[in-house]
C-alpha cells in the first residue's frame, strides 16, 4: 500500500479469486487503490461477483490513464460506463476489457458512455468478447 499511495507506475495483478466480497484485506486494498496516483492498472479477475466489480470500479483513482480488466465479466460495463460519464476517470485514455463476455447490450452501454462529454478515451480494446452487430453499431456511432 505504501507504493500505491506514492504513485507506483504499474500494479501488475490483483488476485480477488476466492476472496469474500466483505473481506477486510480486500477493502484495505481498494482503499489504498482509491488513494493512489496510479497511471496504469492491469487486473486479472477470476469469476468476480457484480458487487466486487462495482467496488473495484468505484475505487479506481482519478489519475488512471490506462486500465486493463481481464475476465471481469459483463457486469463491468455498467460501472465503467458510469465512471466515464461522471468524469471520475477523466484522464483515462486506454480501456482494455479482454475476455469479459461482453455482448451487444454491454457494447451499447460502453458506446453511450464514449459519446458523453468529457470522455477522453482514445483506445478501446474488446478482444475475445461477444459484441455482435448491435453493439458494434452503438460503438461506431459513439466514435463518429
Amino acid at each position: 500500500t505504501v507504493r500505491a499511495r506514492f504513485g507506483i507506475v504499474r500494479l501488475t495483478q490483483l488476485v480477488a479469486a476466492g476472496v469474500p466480497d466483505g473481506n477486510v484485506r480486500l477493502r484495505a486494498l481498494l482503499d489504498a487503490l482509491r488513494c493512489s496516483r496510479l497511471r496504469k492498472l492491469s487486473c486479472e479477475l477470476a469469476q468476480p461477483s457484480a458487487g466486487a466489480v462495482a467496488r473495484l470500479c468505484a475505487s479506481l483513482p482519478a489519475s488512471l490513464a490506462e486500465l486493463r480488466l481481464v475476465s471481469a465479466g459483463p457486469s463491468v460495463a455498467l460501472p465503467i460506463s458510469t465512471s466515464l460519464r461522471s468524469d471520475s476517470l477523466q484522464l483515462l485514455c486506454v480501456l482494455n476489457l479482454p475476455y469479459c463476455a461482453l455482448g451487444d447490450e454491454e457494447g451499447a452501454e460502453l458506446g453511450a458512455a464514449l459519446g458523453a462529454a468529457g470522455c477522453r478515451l482514445v483506445e478501446l480494446r474488446l478482444r475475445s468478447n461477444n459484441v455482435g452487430p448491435g453493439g458494434a453499431v452503438a460503438l461506431a456511432k459513439a466514435l463518429e
